[in-house]
């Protein structure tokens, strides 16, 4: 008999990526939305730099330095498993996470919006392909269906 894996349903917070200032501390959850089977098993990490503290569902990090981190869960059981990342920003004393992005050049810019114009008219080709096959194949449909030499 083989042993199938499924999905565990997991709620995970905080959502999304965290900024954090030097020597604050976050914590991370992991929490089963549905009943599971045990054992359950929560394996928490954090990117070298940092360390932190589990308990089961929760993990807290202390941003002990400066850098970008990141924090992946793995909650397992015997039948399913799911898996987390965040994105972890660790800022200096007094910074301001708005203001750590330089701003955007009109060169980065126009190259954006060339790419995103690109991948527009790619999309619009391959929706006109896919229209014209689709009515090729119809028409052949119809014409066998109508006895058509």
């Amino acid at each position: 008999m083989i042993a199938t894996s499924i999905a565990l349903l997991v709620a995970f917070a905080p959502v999304g990526d965290v900024v954090i200032h030097l020597n604050e501390t976050v914590i991370f959850t992991a929490n089963l939305t549905e009943p599971a089977g045990p054992p359950i098993t929560y394996q928490w990490q954090v990117s070298p730099g940092l360390s932190g503290h589990a308990l089961g569902g929760r993990f807290e990090v202390v941003g002990s330095a400066v850098g970008a981190f990141a924090v992946w869960v793995t909650v397992l059981n015997g039948t399913g498993i799911e898996t987390h990342l965040w994105n972890l920003t660790v800022l200096p004393p007094g910074s301001n996470p708005s203001t750590n992005n330089p701003p955007v050049t009109s060169e980065e810019l126009s190259t954006a919006t060339a790419y995103a114009m690109f991948g527009l008219f790619l999309a619009v080709v391959a929706s006109a392909v896919a229209l014209v096959f689709g009515m090729l194949y119809f028409s052949e449909r119809r014409r066998r269906n109508e006895g058509a030499p």
